[in-house]
């Protein structure tokens, strides 16, 4: 088991209340692979008593953290593939995780993070980019999950399934000690294994990049496809993600709405209880 000590909130940021046992997730950054106007892409925050964990860290999420969370506070991060939009935002992070006045005052911390299966020397590779390769592991305890493997922090538990995407990916499952369960999808094309791995969940959220089925190999899929997923894995509530703003998303969502009822759309600073 991992087990680590949450920071207290610093810098005048409050932290998000947590009264017990549930997880509140909070999202940071919703958009598809470019950002939508005045928003970060994905990035969600998960509290639960005794830890905070960031899912992803896509482009303008580390600025969206700062407006609501100290980042001092962040006790692990889970990356569910290395796309730009779901990690990029691990570089200026660990800028001020390092070099920040604060962090020069001594005020620093070492999250985990939690990488998937061979993304280590993808990340050293990206961040070697600007030639500091080494940040990566100057700034975060930096690990491998095993997707075979529950990952335990305190208060929660996490569980990884492989998704079909364009690059190894996989959702993230985050159930609480008190039993509830969230799944986050990621991206991926329709598939029987993301069905399975969220049945009976309490939140659901899937990313509904497209209007329409795209032609050839697939790595997205609709609202519509999204809501099917949900009525499938019998899930209660269903909230789409990754959906530009150049959609008519009142409509998409509303196309998902006919199909599983209890379905919305992911709004920056948006916070679920699960």
């Amino acid at each position: 088991m991992v087990t680590l000590t949450s920071a207290p909130d610093a810098g005048g940021i409050e932290s998000a209340g947590v009264a017990d046992a549930r997880g509140n997730l909070t999202v940071l950054g919703a958009s598809p692979s470019w950002q939508n106007a005045g928003e970060a892409c994905s990035s969600y925050l998960v509290d639960v008593p005794g830890t905070r964990l960031m899912i992803d860290c896509g482009n303008g999420a580390f600025a969206e953290l700062r407006k609501r969370y100290d980042y001092l506070s962040v006790d692990a991060i889970a990356i569910t593939h290395t796309h730009g939009d779901h990690m990029l935002d691990l570089l200026p992070m660990a800028y001020a995780l390092l070099y920040s006045p604060r962090a020069l005052r001594g005020e620093s911390r070492r999250p985990k993070l939690l990488l998937p299966p061979g993304a280590t020397e993808r990340m050293r590779a990206i961040f070697d980019l600007i030639d500091r390769a080494e940040l990566l592991d100057l700034a975060y305890d930096a690990v491998e999950y095993d997707p075979a493997e529950p990952t335990h922090l305190p208060g929660l538990t996490l569980e990884f399934a492989p998704v079909p995407h364009f690059v190894p990916t996989h959702a993230i499952g985050v159930r609480t000690e008190a039993g509830g369960r969230l799944v986050f999808g990621a991206d991926h094309r329709p598939s029987q294994r993301i069905i399975d791995f969220a049945h009976g969940a309490d939140l659901l959220m899937l990313e509904a990049t497209l209007v329409e089925p795209e032609g050839g190999t697939r790595g997205h899929i609709t609202s519509v496809e999204a809501a099917e997923i949900a009525v499938q894995a019998q899930v209660d509530r269903l909230v789409l993600t990754h959906m530009s703003d150049e959609l008519p998303r009142e409509q998409l969502v509303a196309q998902a709405q006919a199909v599983h009822a209890a379905t919305s759309l992911a709004r920056p600073g948006a916070t679920y209880a699960f």
